[in-house]
């Protein structure tokens, strides 16, 4: 009797544990299931439910530099500085004055090879035995710096042509004078004779001569402007070198 009693018992709990253990399995499996379709049939989030994380224009930090900030090392147009002669027909040819290109006249052909080593020129070449043509940086060189040099005579800016060329002045004019006057009579009635070394025909033709003078370059398109605005000459201009060429322009 007692052990028909304990044979029932023990499987009854065997049964009752075999009933929850599948109740949890069924859970379980469920559980997953609904896992599996809520992730499958999940519709995408409409236009209002979207949030945007882009910064708006205030918070943009942006490392441009602004019109204030901005540092430029171009003159403006006040700072530029302009030289002209006039030409045929009473035009005027305007140059920029360039205050990184420099002529300089030395006192011999070996001073002007010498010259161009010296490392205060980014760039330097000698034309025509005492002259050099050079490049410097303007805010660290000036004139009277490159006066101070051994072998210097003289020296002045370069001139830019509105297309972008170069021109340098020499010691040197041409000139033609009205009526077929001779330039050394011309100059006696302007009393500038003083200034002159030499004067050369150049053109019997044209009846153009050069005149060599005893002037300080920077002030050699001044006497040019002198000359035709007394009204003695057709044309007066300074005889220059251009920039990487080896030879005058008139």
């Amino acid at each position: 009797m007692n052990t028909s009693v304990n044979k029932k018992s023990a499987f009854q709990e065997a049964r009752l544990n075999y009933t929850a253990a599948m109740l949890l399995c069924m859970v379980t499996m469920i559980f997953f299931a609904a896992a599996g379709c809520g992730k499958h049939e999940a519709s995408p989030p409409t236009e209002d439910e979207v949030e945007y994380n882009f910064p708006t224009g205030d918070e943009v930090e942006s490392d441009s530099p602004t019109g204030d900030e901005v540092e430029y090392d171009s003159p403006t147009e006040d700072e530029v500085e302009y030289d002209f002669y006039y030409t045929y027909g009473n035009e005027k040819e305007f140059f920029t004055i360039r205050k990184d290109k420099v002529i300089i006249k030395t006192d011999s052909e070996a001073d002007a090879k010498a010259l161009i080593e010296n490392k205060v020129f980014i760039f330097a070449y000698d034309v025509a035995y005492v002259w050099v043509l050079a490049t410097i940086d303007s805010k660290k060189t000036t004139l009277d710096d490159l006066m101070k040099i051994d072998g210097v005579v003289d020296a002045t800016y370069g001139l830019e042509y509105v297309d972008g060329s170069f021109v340098y002045p020499s010691n040197q004019i041409s000139v033609k004078c009205i009526d077929g006057k001779h330039p050394e009579d011309v100059l006696n009635e302007n009393v500038l004779n003083n200034y002159v070394v030499d004067i050369e025909l150049f053109d019997p033709i044209s009846e153009i001569y050069i005149i060599t003078l005893n002037l300080r370059l920077a002030e050699i398109m001044q006497f040019c402007r002198d000359l035709y605005e007394s009204g003695l000459y057709i044309f007066s201009a300074p005889v220059s070198y251009r920039e990487m060429k080896f030879h005058v322009i008139f």
